[in-house]
């Protein structure tokens, strides 16, 4: 007689994303930030990638961020920076949200997406 097993595998590192500095502005201008963490051993640099949209515009209310950063060997977190750009144009607050996305090496862990509001 046979019987099957199935192994969940755990060996894949938990990420989560916070807004530590939720706040920009074009005035000045005031950066915000957003702070990814994993869980695990750190022995290698980690591949996390995410989604950016919102209101605000990368390239064109701050400064782009991508859709990838790594988190290096020996750190168990990385920083994103939105960098307002002041273009000038009078408008009201602006959202940036990122979202974690999955990929083969991670795990999303809760919370997996933040925001920083740009401010005029």
């Amino acid at each position: 007689s046979a019987a099957t097993v199935t192994v969940a595998d755990n060996d894949r590192p938990t990420v989560t994303i916070v807004a530590t500095d939720a706040s920009a502005s074009e005035t000045g201008p005031d950066t915000g930030t957003f702070t990814i963490s994993r869980t695990g051993p750190t022995t290698v640099a980690l591949r996390v990638t995410f989604t950016a949209n919102g209101p605000a515009s990368g390239a064109t209310d701050y400064v782009a961020l991508g859709n990838q950063v790594f988190i290096p060997a020996g750190s168990s977190t990385v920083t994103l920076t939105v960098t307002p750009i002041a273009h000038g144009v009078s408008e009201s607050d602006e959202n940036v949200d990122v979202f974690l996305t999955a990929n083969s090496g991670v795990t999303l862990g809760s919370p997996s997406s933040a925001r920083v509001v740009i401010g005029p």
